[in-house]
C-alpha cells in the first residue's frame, strides 16, 4: 500500500501520551508539514505557537477550566464540570494554529484545518500521536483565554483556529472506529 495512504488509514487520535519529551528535530518536522499544507490563495497567514513548557500547559488547563465554569453554553458547562479532565491529554507538546483575521484567504479556518491535518500526519509518520483539541476555538472570545493566547505568542489580530496536542503514544493505538456507510455517491 502506498505509503501515505497508509499513514492516513492509520492515524489515530491519541488521548494518553507518555512523558517523554519530542525532540525539537523531530517537532520541527512536524510543524514544517503544517506550513506546507495548501491555503487559500497561498497566504500562508497561519501561525503556530508551540508550548513545550509543563508549566505553561498546566496553567493554560486552569485558564480553560476556569473559563468552561463561567460558560453559558451548555455544552461548554458539561465539559467544565469534568474536573478531573485533562483537556490537552496530558501531551508534553501543545501547537495552537491561529490564523490573521483579515488573511486574503476566503477560508483561513480552513487553511489552518489543512495545516492541522498534515501536522497530525507528520506526528503518526514520525512514531508520534497526536489529537485535535477544540476546546480553544470554542473559548477563543473569552476575555482570559485571549489573554493567555496572546502571552502564548499568539499574534495580535489573529484568531485561534484549532490546535493539536502531541506526543508518544503511552499504550497501543486505539482500534479504527468502522467508517459510516452511505456517506459517498459517484455521478457517472
Amino acid at each position: 500500500m502506498n505509503t501515505v495512504i497508509e499513514a492516513i488509514l492509520n492515524r489515530r487520535s491519541i488521548r494518553k501520551y507518555s512523558e517523554a519529551p519530542v525532540r525539537q528535530e523531530i517537532l520541527s518536522q512536524i510543524i514544517e508539514a503544517g506550513q506546507y499544507a495548501p491555503s487559500g490563495m497561498n497566504a500562508q497567514s497561519w501561525h503556530f505557537s508551540v508550548i513545550q513548557n509543563r508549566e505553561k500547559l498546566e496553567a493554560l488547563e486552569e485558564t480553560v477550566y476556569n473559563a468552561l465554569n463561567r460558560s453559558e453554553d451548555p455544552y461548554l458547562k458539561k465539559m467544565g464540570a469534568l474536573s478531573d479532565f485533562n483537556y490537552f491529554y496530558g501531551a508534553p507538546v501543545l501547537v495552537i494554529i491561529s490564523n490573521a483575521a483579515n488573511s486574503i484567504s476566503l477560508s483561513p479556518v480552513s487553511d489552518a484545518a489543512l495545516a492541522a491535518g498534515n501536522m497530525m500526519l507528520a506526528a503518526h509518520a514520525l512514531g508520534l500521536g497526536s489529537c485535535w483539541v477544540h476546546v480553544l476555538t470554542r473559548l477563543r472570545e473569552e476575555p482570559e483565554v485571549r489573554e493567555a493566547m496572546s502571552a502564548l505568542g499568539v499574534p495580535k489580530g489573529n484568531v485561534v483556529c484549532s490546535a493539536l496536542s502531541i506526543g508518544y503514544p503511552e499504550g497501543p493505538l486505539p482500534k479504527a472506529m468502522d467508517r459510516r456507510e452511505g456517506t459517498v455517491n459517484y455521478v457517472f
